[in-house]
């Protein structure tokens, strides 16, 4: 087992291309979280993040999609939602992981990933 860990900053810039869903964003540098098991997430400068798979309805319980400190977690989750390289479940478990990780306290980082888990993609 290992400890948790981001690895690289978080920089992110509106997308300005072709776009699908309001409000994408665009990965200006790889970002990864490794978890306990020590698997790596990795997300690659130029991926499209959508912030779309927080439910609209819990949006205004919990916050946006692009709000501090889950904002790593979230775009984590969307970069691997969107390729479903891995399972959904633990897709998931990364995205509450990532959120404890980065100091989200438990009660909110359970709701958040409940909304997901609830309201989310699903593959």
């Amino acid at each position: 087992m290992t400890d948790a860990r981001f690895v690289g900053v978080l920089d992110l810039s509106s997308y300005k291309g072709p776009s699908t869903t309001l409000g994408e964003m665009v990965l200006n540098q790889d970002f990864a979280f490794i978890d306990y098991r020590g698997l790596r997430w990795d997300a690659h400068k130029g991926d499209i993040i959508g912030g779309a798979h927080i439910p609209q309805i819990f949006k205004s319980i919990i916050g946006g999609s692009y709000q501090s400190p889950y904002l790593g977690a979230a775009v984590l989750h969307d970069v691997w939602c969107r390729s479903m390289k891995r399972s959904l479940q633990d897709t998931d478990e990364m995205f509450y992981e990532a959120m404890i990780t980065n100091g989200v306290n438990f009660i909110k980082a359970y709701a958040m990933w409940s909304a997901v888990y609830v309201g989310g993609p699903h593959w």
